[in-house]
């Protein structure tokens, strides 16, 4: 697959280092392990933190950690405007005060959120406007890349994916060298609840100028963006990992430059599965699908009742009506096409689907590959939040075997999408939602 990744190098890892965690429950457990485990560095890059039993559990052991070793580095990025939501009363900031003191706890604020749009939106809808949306999770030299939250229902029903690779310097480097870098244009949280930006940050994210602030976060995200020094068997490893930023408002676009690649590629002995929490494709992949590429392809992602938006309060409950049209409108023009293009919802009793990741598979060459982390692959990953990938390819029998076996697992709670699908009762979308879908898709 070197047309994948023809600009990149690739990290030489050992597949028995890379496990597949299966359940909310496991990853929970996974990330209590590493904190009490980690001797050296803990790192916690997530959209938000929540407020719940299990998440005091998590902030006690982070506590416990740092009491027990002094000389443990820990670092926790999260969004400033999911992250402050609550305060003062409960929220992510004040959930983490009584470590700011001993941890570098910070909070990216999008500079694109600014002025009038700033003072007049109010908190949930302020965060259409863009997120720190990278999900991963570093404990010494082993790393979690996922798609999942630090919230009660990620560690309970809401099923994502969650990869660890363990015991990987030079990947562990590339993530602790993201978030030095994004923290240093954050605001740091103060052992009194306060927000303030650190010395390093010398332009104010939404008063100070926007270019400016752009350019400096761009500078030193892109210093790190070449793969830390790959190493010596890389050329000859069976398994490669390519870690990545996608994040448009500062013109870094890795992302959207190998899925162009991905989603364009005219080659018919491949097969290509995307898994999203949200269905939105960006208009330019679905264009390449349906009209450039010959491999048949399939999307995995929520039915009505599986989206987080479900019953939902005021406009956000009918959310789940446009990802319905939006999947319809797919449906219909795979069909006039006649394109090999097959659609699965995921619908769990008491659950919700929040699985992202992109499965690829060449059988011809004995060759797989897998993109996971925080993307929905939509309009919002290329052009408004921050995000973290990751793309594995190997041509390990054993590893293609267990990516196959997780691919199939999210399948497990699916039904394939046909005509008869969007005629019943929970796919009817009202017809105001039909009509204002194609502005609204650029926000979700």
């Amino acid at each position: 697959m070197d047309w994948l990744t023809a600009d990149k190098s690739g990290l030489a890892v050992d597949p028995e280092s890379i496990s597949f965690i299966k359940t909310p429950t496991d990853y929970y457990d996974s990330l209590l392990n590493g904190i009490r485990t980690a001797k050296h560095r803990i790192i916690l890059s997530s959209l938000y933190l929540g407020t719940g039993e299990l998440e005091i559990k998590l902030v006690q052991a982070l506590e416990n950690a740092i009491e027990a070793n002094p000389n443990l580095e820990v670092g926790i990025l999260l969004d400033y405007l999911r992250g402050t939501r609550g305060a003062p009363t409960k929220s992510s900031s004040t959930m983490l005060a009584s470590i700011a003191d001993k941890a570098n706890v910070s909070f990216y604020h999008t500079p694109d959120l600014r002025g009038f749009t700033k003072s007049s939106l109010p908190a949930r809808m302020n965060e259409i406007v863009g997120l720190q949306h990278m999900k991963f999770y570093v404990f010494d030299d082993d790393v979690i890349i996922s798609g999942a939250n630090l919230s009660d229902s990620y560690f309970v029903d809401r099923q994502d994916r969650y990869v660890m690779i363990k015991d990987n310097k030079s990947l562990v480097s590339f993530f602790d060298s993201v978030f030095k870098a994004v923290s240093g244009s954050s605001f740091r949280l103060k052992g009194d609840g306060k927000l303030e930006l650190p010395n390093e940050c010398t332009v104010h994210p939404y008063e100070g100028d926007r270019q400016a602030f752009t350019d400096d976060l761009a500078a030193k995200l892109r210093a790190i963006a070449p793969i830390p020094s790959a190493l010596p068997d890389s050329k000859t490893s069976d398994t490669l990992v390519y870690p990545f930023i996608q994040y448009g408002p500062v013109g870094i676009n890795d992302e959207v430059d190998l899925l162009t690649r991905l989603f364009g590629r005219a080659q018919p002995d491949l097969a290509v599965t995307v898994a999203t929490g949200y269905f939105n494709p960006h208009d330019r992949y679905l264009d390449q699908l349906l009209n450039q590429a010959t491999y048949p392809a399939s999307f995995v992602f929520a039915a009505p009742d599986a989206n987080g938006f479900y019953n939902g309060e005021g406009l956000s409950g009918y959310i789940p009506h446009l990802y319905v049209n939006l999947s319809k409108d797919l449906y219909e023009a795979a069909k006039a096409k006649q394109r090999d293009l097959t659609l699965h919802e995921y619908s769990r009793p008491g659950w919700t689907f929040h699985g992202k990741g992109i499965w690829i598979e060449q059988k011809t060459a004995g060759i797989s590959a897998t993109m996971l982390g925080s993307s929905n692959y939509g309009y919002r990953s290329a052009s408004r939040d921050m995000e973290a990938q990751v793309l594995v390819v190997t041509s390990n029998d054993k590893l293609r075997a267990r990516l196959e076996e997780e691919r199939k697992a999210l399948l497990e709670f699916t039904s394939i999408v046909d005509a008869a699908t969007f005629r019943r009762p929970d796919h009817c979308v009202p017809y105001w939602v039909k009509l204002f879908s194609r502005a609204f898709k650029h926000f979700f």
